[in-house]
């Protein structure tokens, strides 16, 4: 990418911003509520291209949050945690396929707290869980169905 192209786009750069967390590692932590929108509705065609570019999860119609965990991941420590809330269509979506893909390559996933149809946020329609997602080899994930004030209806480990 051409120096005048990054600055168009305005990406930013967790090495430059960031030079003594990255030299040591990456981050202990990742957590986010990233954006829950289709990227072609809402980036320029520059920036598509460059997030195409970068990101193995960004192929074809993709979320947005695709992204923001993908990039979370990168710049964890080998010891790190990332936990996001995010469209539980993650789990069943052909457009989230890649991203699927990779959590489970690289086992990653360690919990998942699914709220089903219960609505997280007020006055938004949306159906949410929380992702927790570990570098480090652990135990098998788990699996939790929730209610809204993260009380867990049922859970059991995924062999």
């Amino acid at each position: 990418m051409s120096e005048e192209e990054r600055y168009r786009i305005n990406a930013f750069d967790w090495e430059t911003a960031f030079p003594e967390i990255m030299q040591g590692g990456g981050f202990d932590a990742v957590i986010g509520n990233p954006p829950w929108v289709l990227a072609g509705y809402y980036l320029t065609l520059p920036e598509l291209r460059y997030l195409q570019r970068r990101f193995e999860t960004s192929r074809g119609k993709f979320d947005l949050y695709y992204v923001f965990v993908e990039l979370g991941c990168r710049i964890l420590r080998p010891s790190g945690f990332l936990g996001m809330i995010l469209p539980n269509k993650l789990f069943h979506t052909a457009a989230a396929s890649r991203l699927r893909d990779q959590l489970v390559r690289e086992r990653w996933i360690r919990r998942v707290v699914d709220f089903g149809e219960s609505q997280v946020f007020g006055r938004a329609t949306n159906y949410s869980c929380i992702l927790l997602l570990a570098k480090e080899t652990g135990p098998g994930p788990t699996y939790g169905k929730a209610r809204p004030g993260l009380e867990i209806a049922e859970e059991f480990r995924v062999a």
